[in-house]
């Protein structure tokens, strides 16, 4: 179980898991976007710990 005290260490977790998981598909941020049928800036995004929906 991971411990986390902030709404921002949960989104740091969050978003290392999605381009670890991103990375390990051999997807890239287009190809995710594609797959989650996002805007490629929003997938983008959700990999580089800006925004969360």
């Amino acid at each position: 179980m991971i411990s986390l005290t902030s709404l921002s260490k949960a989104q740091l977790k969050i978003a290392e898991h999605i381009q670890a998981r991103r990375l390990f598909m051999e997807l890239t941020q287009e190809g995710l976007a594609e797959r989650l049928g996002y805007p490629l800036q929003r997938s983008a995004n959700l990999s580089r710990k800006v925004q969360f929906p």
